[in-house]
């Protein structure tokens, strides 16, 4: 299997379920925290996009975002129509590109807004991306670009967008899968040799990018799940669960210990946005349709991280 480059600690795992609903998500592995929330943008939150003149009167969006300076950084979201975006770490072969006069530059910070604020679906994604160029400019001078690859995905399926050396690139996803390193077409490869000689008693156990895209491809391929909402929404929570992290797995060169931050789940049909903490393992929720969705106020709401146990007797 690939291994994640001497001292680089690469955990990010991405997925789309189809039962009968679309139920999307991810899992963060980091070593730190930096007071994520679970941010929503409605349509007249005032975005400032350092390359478009697009600000306000966009589609509303929601998801889990560090807010800095008032600007939510989201980590992955979905908007009103039901169109997701997450943003994995892609250190080696993420490249960003100068500005181009030909094509729609957009900022690897602000991908994600921009993507959910202008696009209803992964088609209409998918003809923006053909036109698109990732730009590397810092959101601040202390919070530098960080190269990353993006899996989008609605109701009707998914992909991955990548911009290497050899340029930007979109990929659609059959797995529903995606990890970091390396880049998606090999991740692929893995899988798909994995299925013509592999079984499950043969499935990976490490933490590496292509073993845990090989596992959360196998398990959300044999998934089976009833029909019901909250039954859905658990066993997300199970397959994604398969390749978390718990704490002190992982140690990197300077002792830090990585472990999953929190892992997301999104209803795409009801608008709702599940996750879990790291530090409490009970699913949170926060409902897009129950805000007000033409305010221009971001609003957030703080994480649930201390444990939450039912006490029986």
């Amino acid at each position: 299997m690939q291994k994640e480059p001497k001292g680089e600690i690469i955990i990010c795992t991405a997925m789309r379920l189809r039962t009968f609903g679309t139920f999307i998500g991810r899992t963060l592995d980091l070593e730190h925290r930096y007071n994520e929330t679970v941010s929503i943008a409605p349509r007249n939150y005032p975005f400032r996009f350092g390359n478009q003149p697009f600000s306000s009167g966009h589609f509303a969006m929601m998801g889990m975002a560090f807010v800095l300076s008032g600007y939510p950084l989201f980590y992955d979201a979905f908007n009103e129509h039901g169109l997701f975006a997450a943003g994995l770490n892609f250190p080696e072969s993420g490249v960003f590109m100068p500005k181009s006069r030909d094509k729609t530059n957009i900022s690897s910070f602000e991908l994600i807004p921009f993507v959910l604020g202008n696009c209803a679906n992964i088609c209409e994604a998918r003809e923006l991306f053909e036109h698109a160029n990732i730009t590397g400019e810092n959101f601040r001078e202390d919070v530098p670009a960080t190269p990353l690859h993006w899996f989008i995905g609605d109701k009707n399926g998914a992909m991955v967008i990548e911009q290497t050396r050899g340029g930007l690139k979109i990929f659609d996803d059959s797995a529903d899968v995606l990890t970091n390193e390396p880049p998606f077409e090999k991740q692929l490869e893995h899988w798909n040799d994995f299925l013509s000689t592999k079984t499950e008693d043969d499935l990976p156990g490490d933490f590496s990018s292509c073993s845990r895209f090989i596992k959360a491809a196998y398990l959300r391929k044999n998934s089976v799940c009833s029909d019901k909402t909250e039954e859905s929404v658990t066993q997300f929570f199970h397959l994604l669960s398969a390749i978390s992290q718990p704490e002190g797995a992982n140690r990197k060169e300077n002792g830090a210990l990585v472990k999953t931050i929190y892992t997301s789940c999104a209803d795409l049909e009801k608008g709702i946005y599940y996750y879990k903490t790291y530090g409490n393992g009970r699913i949170s929720a926060v409902s897009l349709k129950n805000e007000n969705l033409e305010s221009d106020l971001l609003i957030s709401y703080p994480l649930n991280e201390k444990q939450d146990i039912l006490f029986r007797n």
